[in-house]
């Protein structure tokens, strides 16, 4: 599971994501907040000029959602991320082996190899790039594969599948994950089977014992590889795979399916099309979760560019190149958590609290699934079926084990009027009893009955611990307990690169219009100093030398390569000034933001500027606006404002810096609103969006602050939301009046099911601290551990702006795929497009953006 908003319908991740919806829910980022996190983060990493939106793009509708979310990553799969692209990564963290099992020979294409070069590495990204493994030799051409739509579940394939898993149980209906479909549930009462289609289901050995992060650390590679084998064949599973270890989650491993050619299939943020499997102690099979894709062969085979030709777009800084160039960066390492969940023992009378979970029979006059959080329920569960979801109840009763299968009998139930909690903090122990202290001062709590092996006087900010649970009469009512031990692997990452190009199957080759680049001037005579986006070419021909003159001056050798701040000798400089430079802006239509810094020394400086569309303006959608009266205004921020003037500059960040000359206010009484209504996602023009529906009737579609359209969902589609808007008269999108959306919240808080109380806060301008100088940073270097050629498509399960099978063919094509460390532990990966350049259009392909 990768994505934060899922609609995932295994009652078990369903409570752990309404948990962190909860909490994002009832989060109303400030200004201040988002603009200090992008401040932070922009000093660490500088973005692309046209790979990556940063967060100040993407604040604050999707910004502060997600960073809340951030701090679930340790529970949700969430690879989609808002950091600009990352720098390199590590030649000291080893990969464990890709084992082929059962592979078919013929299948499989020669790979000739070539000699790794030289252990000196190439200057990459102001740092160091090596090659660990020879680059391989592939064959000419390739497949490409044409998607097939997946196969709704229905009551007979799910039965099916759970006699080919190995019990015969009850079968119940629930939402499925796409709109309008039927997902099915099977059980026994132990094991647990959820069916959504031919290709994506979830399957759990024993659901009441299996607890998040429950794999065994310790299960190696080939332990695990005869464990997976046996599993599969006794299953009646009989295909041709490769075994990989997953990166973060002890005892997961991937099973991944080939194509008839041999090679593995690989969608956007390093997740292959793959079937999850979890082993836990004595190496048993704890669940299988799979993530697959159906094709087709299209019949033809097309040519395919060589593991060198990629490479050196690997290496190549330009920005045109780097069409057709997908990276991934994310930080490595394996979980080191510890999670212990609340045990009760049978037949003795206790109150459990937690959400409840009706799921309808699917075979008439058989009962229906009823679940209070993790545990079944029987006995007196009248009118459970009618409550809301995110509602929490309370439930008093006794747990009984009955034929191996154990539940919770309920006597009474309500909806519980106590709140649920979170509280980091340290543990203690005091005589015999353990006591949790408030990381934030709000008090002290016993934990009852408390596991033996809890850590004990843990610090708090180099470890973390949190109890889960809900606040009783002032006492704590523990059900989780989580500890993530200082260093502890995993985490968010980044990516970068714009998609790749559309296919162009007609026979007749498109011409693709020539690189160009925009360099800049350096202050010094004589010199030029690399920056993101230049090439020889580009810089001889601004200079108005020869390359060969360019190449002479500096050294440079074949194959030419340069770095970011490397600096040039100029021959014979003969400067042509930049294009964009005295570039006049006649009434440019941005939205406008103030931002005061406060330096460490005290001082402070303020920032105007003007934030523009990126798919309008994908060189510069940031504007740094100087002149006289800026200061007035700062009652207009975020919202619209025309300005005058000529691009002077650019600055340190590679913004240009405009002089403003005058500015217009074009809606001067255009303010800021607070609309309740429902939300829903969809595809307009093929682009994915979220619909609004107001209270009012209207529906409107959604937008980011800077007018990209906005695929957030703050809730469940019939679950009311309450979203802080700028509608800005004439803007629309697919007909619809469009609202420009700054931040959001559901209307009732599922805890303690009282409206939520939200004030508008993007009117405000940013106050944040001055980021430090990275002056004397030093990128990480990096290795190149595995090349590879595989297929790649987005992933269908979660769409893609173009996602129409049936309709629109959407191929599965094949790619490059380096994959390696930063020498600080983060793990990278580029896909690059592996059709030449006659089977491509100079078009990118719509592409849904990391966010």
């Amino acid at each position: 599971m990768k994505e934060p908003f899922t609609n995932s319908t295994d009652p078990k991740e369903n409570e752990i994501t309404e948990k962190l919806r909860a909490v994002a829910q009832q989060t109303h980022a400030t200004p201040y907040f988002m603009n200090e996190l992008e401040e932070q983060l922009r000093s660490q990493h500088k973005p692309r000029a046209t790979s990556l939106l940063t967060l100040r793009d993407l604040t604050p509708t999707l910004g502060w959602v997600a960073l809340v979310l951030a701090m679930g990553v340790l529970l949700i799969w969430s690879i989609r991320t808002l950091v600009p692209s990352p720098q390199p990564a590590s030649d000291q963290t080893p990969t464990h082996p890709t084992e082929t099992l059962t592979p078919t020979p013929e299948s499989i294409p020669e790979k000739k190899t070539t000699p790794a070069p030289e252990t000196a590495g190439y200057d990459w990204r102001q740092s160091k790039l090596y090659l660990s493994v020879p680059l391989p030799q592939s064959p000419a051409e390739a497949k490409l594969y044409v998607l097939k739509a997946e196969q709704h579940a229905t009551m007979e394939t799910a039965l099916a599948l759970g006699v080919q898993f190995g019990f015969q149980g009850e079968i119940y209906e629930m939402p499925g994950f796409e709109q309008n479909t039927t997902a099915y549930l099977v059980t026994d009462g132990r094991q647990r089977l959820i069916v959504q289609s031919d290709l994506h289901f979830d399957y759990y050995a024993d659901y009441s014992a299996f607890s998040f992060m429950s794999g065994d650390k310790d299960v190696t590679q080939e332990q695990a590889a005869t464990v997976i084998d046996t599993f599969l064949k006794s299953h009646g599973f009989d295909f041709n795979y490769q075994l990989e270890k997953a990166r973060q989650f002890p005892g997961m491993f991937y099973v991944l399916p080939l194509t008839s050619d041999g090679l593995t299939i690989w969608h956007d943020y390093n997740m292959p099309a793959r079937i999850e499997f979890t082993i836990g102690e004595n190496q048993q099979i704890i669940r299988v979760s799979s993530y697959q894709v159906s094709y087709e062969d299209s019949g033809g085979m097309y040519g395919i560019r060589s593991a060198q030709e990629a490479f050196q777009q690997v290496l190549d800084q330009s920005d045109v190149i780097q069409n057709g160039v997908l990276e991934i960066a994310r930080s490595a390492g394996e979980y080191d958590a510890s999670f212990w969940s609340r045990t009760y023992p049978d037949n003795q009378t206790i109150t459990i609290f937690g959400q409840p979970t009706y799921y309808p029979a699917a075979i008439a006059g058989t009962t229906p699934f009823v679940s209070i959080g993790q545990w079944i329920v029987t006995g007196n569960i009248g009118g459970l079926e009618n409550v809301d979801r995110a509602t929490y109840v309370e439930a008093t009763g006794q747990f009984i084990t009955e034929t191996g299968v154990r539940r919770f009998n309920v006597d009474t139930w309500k909806v519980t009027t106590s709140t649920e909690a979170y509280i980091s903090g340290s543990l203690r122990r005091e005589g015999d009893q353990i006591i949790l202290t408030a990381d934030d001062g709000s008090g002290e709590y016993v934990i009852e009955d408390a596991p033996t092996d809890l850590p004990l006087n843990t610090t708090p900010g180099n470890e973390y611990l949190a109890v889960n649970g809900f606040m009783v009469a002032g006492q704590l009512n523990w059900q989780s307990i989580q500890y993530y031990p200082a260093g502890s692997g995993g985490g968010g990452g980044g990516g970068s690169g714009t998609g790749f190009y559309q296919l162009n199957l007609s026979g007749t080759p498109v011409p693709f219009p020539s690189p160009t680049a925009q360099p800049e001037f350096n202050s010094g005579k004589g010199d030029y100093t690399v920056k993101e986006g230049d090439t020889l070419s580009a810089i001889a021909s601004s200079f108005g030398v020869s390359v060969e003159k360019l190449k002479q001056a500096n050294g440079i050798t074949e194959p030419g390569i340069i770095y970011i701040g490397q600096k040039l000798i100029i021959p014979d400089m003969q400067p042509v000034q930049s294009s964009m430079m005295g570039k006049r802006m006649e009434g440019l239509r941005g939205i406008f933001t103030m931002t005061t810094y406060r330096k460490a020394d005290g001082s402070q400086r303020v920032e105007y500027a003007l934030k523009l569309n990126p798919n309008e303006n994908p060189f510069y959608p940031y504007m740094i606006l100087e002149g006289s009266n800026l200061q007035d205004l700062q009652t207009y921020h975020n919202r619209p404002v025309d300005i005058w003037g000529a691009i002077e500059r650019v600055d340190q960040n590679g913004d240009p810096v405009i002089k403003v000359e005058r500015y217009e206010i074009p809606f001067p009484d255009l303010d800021f609103q607070l609309l309740q209504g429902t939300q829903r996602i969809t595809h307009i023009d093929d682009r994915l969006i979220t619909l609004f529906t107001a209270s009012d009737g209207t529906t409107y579609a959604q937008t980011m602050s800077i007018g990209l359209p906005d695929t957030t969902m703050l809730s469940l589609e019939e679950t009311d939301v309450i979203l802080e808007v700028l509608a800005i008269p004439g803007e629309s999108f697919g007909g619809y009046p469009a609202l420009r959306v700054f931040g959001g919240a559901v209307a009732v808080n599922p805890k303690d099911n009282q409206p939520t109380e939200m004030t508008i806060t993007a009117n405000q301008p940013y106050v944040v601290d001055e980021a430090p100088s990275m002056e004397n940073y030093v990128p990480p270097a990096a290795t190149i551990e595995k090349v590879e050629l595989v297929y790649y498509i987005p992933d269908p399960l979660y769409g893609s702006p173009a996602a129409n099978p049936g309709v629109t063919p959407q191929y599965i094509q094949p790619a490059w795929r380096f994959y390696g460390h930063y020498s600080n532990g983060d793990e990278f990966e580029f896909l690059v497009q592996a059709l030449k350049q006659e089977f491509l259009l100079p078009e990118l392909a719509p592409y849904q953006r990391p966010g």
